[in-house]
């Protein structure tokens, strides 16, 4: 039976079930090291910025910090009790295969390379969260400039790209009012955004992306597996969990906030390396801050929707 929550948490409240997104990536690498450490998902201004112009009043109200904060937590909870479920802490010997295959699923925010972290973790299933929840992010949710996101192809060439340059510090506030109309009016206008989230058929190429994705990801750490679920039951099961965030993905494309998702490990009392990270602790869920409101930029910081959580490795 697979492990779940407490009920008395609302930050991750799991979905009854996973609706599946339209997507369009190339059969690149697995996430961008660049954009890593702050990458941001969703651009544009506050509601005031889109009811400027005429005529807008038709499109749906923007979803408040509440609704944004458990959409997000969700998926990130998701990615969490996907590894419980179907990893276990077991000492697996490296050889050098398979650091080849975990280099590939290397993260910035690693005090060591990814094959020597496992080499002296004591929970190697906290470091299977971590590359998951990294990669998974960047892929979706905050992709960076040198990502090809899983999302629509309407919508990835613009969220991988232009919002980028949207929350530079020395964007306009009517940069930012633009760039959020455009967006809200294609989520709204492009039938393959509209019925995102209802079961409908989607396209065999959807599934083959996500599904080659989590075959890759699941091959690659199945040295740490749980013997108890087949390696179908795995893959599928993560297959999902990539749709899942995926159409999260594109609900916060059409928010007219924008939101800032950082992999900085927080200040902590002591056991830092000399880099600044603890060699003890790796982030599992990143820090999500909304970083723009009305037009106007909420500074460096933003305001936390989610809260990072870091785990001993």
């Amino acid at each position: 039976m697979f492990k779940r929550r407490s009920s008395k948490s609302t930050r991750y409240a799991a979905p009854a079930n996973y609706s599946r997104a339209p997507t369009d990536t190339s059969s690149g690498g697995y996430g961008s090291e660049k954009a890593a450490a702050a990458t941001v998902a969703g651009v544009g201004a506050g509601a005031a910025g889109a009811s400027a112009i005429a005529g807008l009043d038709f499109l749906p109200q923007q979803a408040d910090d509440h609704e944004v904060s458990q959409k997000l937590s969700t998926v990130l909870d998701q990615i969490g009790l996907h590894v419980e479920n179907f990893y276990a802490d077991a000492p697996v010997p490296l050889n050098a295969a398979l650091e080849s295959e975990l280099s590939r699923f290397e993260t910035s925010q690693l005090p060591q390379p990814l094959a020597a972290c496992f080499e002296r973790a004591q929970h190697p299933t906290v470091l299977i969260k971590h590359c998951l929840a990294f990669h998974i992010v960047n892929l979706t949710l905050a992709p960076g400039k040198d990502v090809n996101p899983i999302l629509p192809p309407e919508l990835s060439g613009v969220v991988g790209g232009a919002y980028l340059r949207t929350l530079q510090q020395n964007a306009t506030k009517e940069q930012i009012s633009a760039f959020s109309t455009w967006k809200r009016l294609t989520a709204y206008l492009v039938p393959s955004l509209g019925t995102v989230g209802t079961n409908r058929a989607q396209p065999s190429s959807t599934l083959d992306i996500s599904s080659r994705l989590a075959s890759h990801f699941s091959t690659t750490f199945a040295p740490w597996r749980n013997e108890q679920y087949t390696d179908d039951h795995r893959t599928r099961h993560l297959t999902e969990l990539i749709e899942h965030a995926s159409q999260t993905a594109v609900f916060l494309f059409g928010q007219p906030d924008a939101y800032r998702f950082s992999w900085a490990s927080p200040s902590r009392r002591g056991g830092e390396s000399a880099t600044g990270r603890s060699d003890e602790r790796v982030v599992i869920v990143p820090t999500v801050s909304k970083a723009t409101h009305a037009g106007q930029s909420l500074g460096v910081r933003g305001q936390e929707v989610v809260t990072s959580v870091t785990k001993r490795m």
